[in-house]
């Protein structure tokens, strides 16, 4: 007797680096992805005979395998954006600047940029807050009130420690990639899918301003690629397996 199965499923992605030798480190939970996605393609080539004048394709040949991977995350962690803006997260340490220049001639209204954002105690010599100027603490900007005309002003301002991402610094690294979901459909199914060794290209798109009635997401792709240091065998392969786990 056939029994009908269906999949509609939800679970949890981790990434882990990859070492040369094909050993996996330490994996992290990326966050929320509603859509996770694998797509498997061949090359090949195709040969016509040549003996009863049609010229029909009589032989398919595989000359290779790839395959990609599609994400929507929507957390939009350090690590998260480092990974997919191919930068490096780090954390700058609170500090204090002293002396930081301002431009010799500012008008009424010009808004100036400090070089770190969330700020306080922002003081300028001879220049009242809120007569003056006015800070913007959490951008870290000075909006001036009145014209300084041949300024020679420093500003000195505290900052607090905040989390960088600098874009495109960084190469794609080889990750490996497992997906543990739950079938929805089925209640006592799972499926675990590992994907040997993965690199991400950069984010589609990050989305600044959203005005749709949805969350937004960093929208990935990685390329599937093949782990030499796997044996080429039924059980486990060189790109990755998917595992059906029952009760």
């Amino acid at each position: 007797m056939h029994t009908e199965t269906y999949s509609y499923s939800q679970g949890k992605v981790f990434l882990a680096k990859r070492l040369p030798s094909g050993e996996v480190g330490p994996q992290r939970w990326v966050g929320d992805v509603s859509e996770l996605t694998i797509s498997l393609s061949v090359e090949d080539l195709t040969h016509k005979e040549s003996y009863s004048g049609a010229k029909q394709e009589v032989k398919k040949i595989v000359t290779g395998k790839s395959g990609e991977v599609s994400a929507k995350f929507h957390e939009f962690s350090a690590e998260n954006l480092s990974l997919l803006l191919l930068g490096q997260a780090t954390k700058i340490e609170a500090g204090s600047v002293t002396e930081e220049k301002l431009p010799a001639e500012i008008a009424v209204g010009d808004r100036i940029a400090l070089a770190h954002p969330k700020v306080s105690n922002v003081t300028i010599e001879d220049l009242t807050v809120g007569t003056d100027f006015i800070v913007d603490e959490i951008f870290g900007a000075i909006e001036f009130l009145k014209a300084q005309t041949g300024n020679t002003k420093a500003v000195a301002y505290s900052y607090g420690d905040v989390q960088n991402v600098a874009l495109l610094t960084e190469n794609s690294k080889d990750l490996f990639l497992r997906f543990e979901g739950l079938n929805l459909a089925e209640d006592n199914e799972w499926t675990l899918v590992e994907l040997y060794k993965v690199s991400f290209n950069p984010a589609e798109s990050l989305s600044l301003i959203n005005n749709e009635n949805s969350l937004d997401a960093l929208n990935a792709k990685a390329k599937v690629l093949a782990d030499t240091t796997k044996p080429n065998d039924k059980l486990l392969g060189r790109f990755g397996r998917v595992i059906k786990i029952n009760k």
